[in-house]
C-alpha cells in the first residue's frame, strides 16, 4: 500500500474530526443551557432525530450500493468501489461542514432549528462515516493493510483533538460569539481539505485504473449514478439484510456495538458537566480544559498499541479485555471514597480512552464481518456501505438514547431540572456528589457487563477468521 494512501485517509479523518468532536462535546450544551430548549421539546427533537438517525443509515446504504447487490450485477475490481467512495466524500464532505456551522446559528424558531439542524448535519455524517468505513473493508482484505489505514485515522484523530483544546478556550455559556467564530474557521478548513485530499487520491486511482488492462470497470467509473428502484433490486436489497441477519456473528456484534454506542456518546454528552460539577472547583482552573482535550487525544493516540494488539492477539480478545477493565475501572471507583478527586478525574480520563478505543476496533470487526458475508454468501463484489448501513440501523439509536436517558439520570440525581442552575446558586452537597458518582460510575459498570456476556457468544475469531481471510484473499489474486 502507497504511503500516499495511507497519508490521505489520515487527513480525511482529521477533517472529519475537527469538526464532529465539537459537534459531540457542545450540541447538547448549546440548544439546553445557551438557547434554553425545555426538556419536553429537547426530548422531541432526539426522538425525531434517532428515527431518521436510524433510517438514514441502511437507506443510504442501500443507495450507493444498490446495484451492488443485485445477483444479476457484474463482478467488479476493488479500485471501481474505491473511486465510487472517494467521489462520494468529495462531494459531502463540504456539505457537512456547511450543515455543521448551520448548527449553531439559528435561522429558524429554536426548537425548528435544532431538528433540522441535527437531521441534516447527521444526513451528511451518515454518508462520510458509510464511505470512509467502506474504504477500510474495499482497499484491502490484509489485516495488515487495514490496520495501517485505522493507524493512519488514528493519527488523524490525534491531531485533530486540537479543536477541543481550542474549543473549552472559547466556550461561554452566556455568550456564543467566538465559539460560533471558531466554528466556522473549523468548518472552512475542513470543508476544503475533503475537496482537496479527496480529489488527490481519485486522480490516482483513476491513474491506475486507465493502466489496467481490465475493461469491464467503465459503468463505475463515471459520475455516482442514480440508484435503480426497480422491484428486483428492492428484491435483491431485501435478500441481502435476510441474509445478514442470519449471521448470529452480525446480530451478537451489533448487540454488543448498539451499548457501545450508547456508552460512547454518554461520555461525550455528559463528560463537560462531570468535569464542571465535580472537579471544578477543586483544581487549578487549566486542569479541566487539560482533562477534556487529552480525553479526545489520548483515545486516538493510545489507539495505536490497541491496533499493534490486535495483530498479536486478535481483535475479538482485545475488545474482549477492553470490556473487562471497563467494568474493573468503574467498579473500582464505585467502591472507593467519593473524596478521592484525583481517582474520579484518573477514572473519568480512563473512561473514555477504553470505551472510545472500543469504537474504532468495532471498523476492523465489520470489515472481518463483510469478509464472512463475502465467503459465505458467495458474493461476486462487497456491498460495504450497505453493510455498514444495516448495522448502523440497529446501533445508532444508542447515539439519541444516551443524551435522553442521560438528562433523566442526571435530573433524579440533582432533585432538579436545570442541574447547571442549581449548582451555580447552590453548593454541592456531599449527598449530591455521591448520586453523580453513583451515575458517572453505574452507566459503564451495566453497559460493561451486558457486553462482556453478550460478546461471549461471538464466533469470528481464531481458525475460523484465518479460514474466511484465507478464501477471500485467494479470490482477490484471482481478480487481478
Amino acid at each position: 500500500m502507497s504511503a500516499l494512501r495511507k497519508r490521505a485517509y489520515g487527513l480525511l479523518a482529521f477533517f472529519l474530526a475537527i469538526v464532529h468532536n465539537v459537534f459531540l462535546i457542545y450540541h447538547v450544551d448549546v440548544y439546553v443551557y445557551s438557547y434554553k430548549v425545555d426538556k419536553a421539546s429537547f426530548w422531541l427533537g432526539e426522538i425525531i432525530f434517532l428515527l431518521w438517525n436510524s433510517i438514514n443509515d441502511p437507506l443510504f446504504g442501500y443507495l450507493s450500493d444498490v446495484d451492488l447487490v443485485s445477483e444479476n450485477e457484474k463482478k467488479c475490481h476493488a479500485e471501481d468501489l474505491v473511486l465510487r467512495r472517494l467521489k462520494s466524500i468529495r462531494i459531502y464532505g463540504p456539505l457537512l461542514c456547511i450543515s455543521f456551522f448551520l448548527f449553531w446559528t439559528p435561522v429558524l424558531p429554536i426548537w425548528s432549528h435544532f431538528v433540522v439542524g441535527i437531521c441534516l448535519y447527521d444526513s451528511f455524517l451518515t454518508v462520510m462515516d458509510l464511505n470512509m468505513n467502506s474504504l477500510l473493508a474495499d482497499i484491502s482484505s490484509s489485516i495488515e493493510e487495514r490496520t495501517a489505514l485505522s493507524k493512519s485515522r488514528s493519527l488523524g484523530n490525534i491531531v485533530a483533538s486540537i479543536s477541543v483544546f481550542i474549543s473549552y478556550a472559547v466556550w461561554d455559556q452566556s455568550s456564543l460569539r467566538y465559539f460560533k467564530i471558531f466554528c466556522f474557521c473549523i468548518s472552512i478548513i475542513s470543508g476544503v481539505g475533503f475537496y482537496i485530499t479527496s480529489s488527490i487520491l481519485i486522480s490516482q486511482f483513476e491513474l491506475k485504473s486507465s493502466l489496467s488492462e481490465i475493461s469491464p470497470r467503465s459503468s463505475i467509473l463515471g459520475s455516482i449514478k442514480m440508484p435503480s428502484l426497480k422491484p428486483a433490486a428492492i428484491v435483491a436489497a431485501l435478500s441481502y439484510l435476510c441474509q445478514l441477519c442470519s449471521m448470529k456473528n452480525f446480530l451478537y456484534f451489533v448487540m454488543m456495538s448498539l451499548i457501545q454506542v450508547f456508552h460512547c456518546h454518554f461520555n461525550s454528552s455528559f463528560m463537560p458537566l462531570f468535569v464542571s460539577l465535580l472537579l471544578k472547583d477543586h483544581f487549578p482552573s487549566y486542569f479541566c480544559p487539560l482533562l477534556m482535550g487529552l480525553s479526545f487525544l489520548l483515545p486516538h493516540l493510545n489507539n495505536f498499541y490497541f491496533l499493534r494488539l490486535c495483530q498479536k492477539q486478535g481483535t475479538y480478545h482485545v475488545i474482549q479485555g477492553l470490556l473487562v477493565i471497563k467494568f474493573l475501572l468503574a467498579f473500582a471507583v464505585y467502591i472507593a471514597d467519593v473524596n478521592l478527586l484525583w481517582l474520579i478525574a484518573i477514572f473519568i480520563l480512563s473512561n473514555r480512552i477504553f470505551t472510545e478505543g472500543i469504537c474504532r476496533l468495532c471498523d476492523l470487526v465489520i470489515a472481518d464481518l463483510i469478509d464472512q458475508d463475502f465467503v459465505e454468501n458467495e458474493r461476486k463484489v462487497t456491498a460495504s456501505a450497505f453493510f455498514y448501513g444495516t448495522a448502523a440501523l440497529l446501533t445508532k439509536p444508542g447515539q439519541s438514547l444516551a443524551p435522553m436517558i442521560g438528562t433523566v439520570l442526571l435530573t433524579v440525581a440533582a432533585g432538579s431540572e436545570d442541574i447547571r442552575a442549581r449548582t451555580e446558586q447552590e453548593a454541592l452537597t456531599q449527598e449530591d456528589f455521591k448520586s453523580y458518582c453513583l451515575v458517572l460510575t453505574g452507566v459503564p459498570m451495566i453497559c460493561s457487563i451486558v457486553q462482556i456476556l453478550i460478546w461471549k457468544k461471538f464466533d469470528l475469531k481464531g481458525g475460523k477468521l484465518r479460514y474466511i481471510k484465507s478464501v477471500r484473499q485467494k479470490q482477490e489474486l484471482h481478480s487481478i
